[in-house]
């Protein structure tokens, strides 16, 4: 997912998700690393995290709703766009 919002961009890379069904409702978990450019004082910056989402979902006249979302930040980090890479 790609998202522009005032000069800003946020990428979404959604690497493993896993879902169990029972009946009418259903929990999962999604791995994602996101990558956010924007603009801080001037510079453009990139901030990427390594996320994951743990969900419930209901199902609700044959279609699936989120009924809960809990994020947990296992890493991250934010530095100038234009820093050289490290070796």
């Amino acid at each position: 997912m790609n998202l522009t919002i005032n000069g800003s961009a946020v990428k979404l890379d959604d690497r493993q998700s896993t879902v169990n069904l029972d009946g009418d409702r259903a929990t999962g978990e999604s791995y994602t690393i996101a990558h956010h450019v924007f603009n801080e004082k001037g510079r453009r910056e990139i901030m990427v995290a390594w996320l994951l989402y743990l969900d419930t979902f209901t199902r609700i006249y044959q279609s699936w709703y989120f009924a809960e979302r809990n994020l947990s930040l296992d890493w991250s980090e934010t530095r100038p766009l234009d820093a050289p890479a490290l070796a």
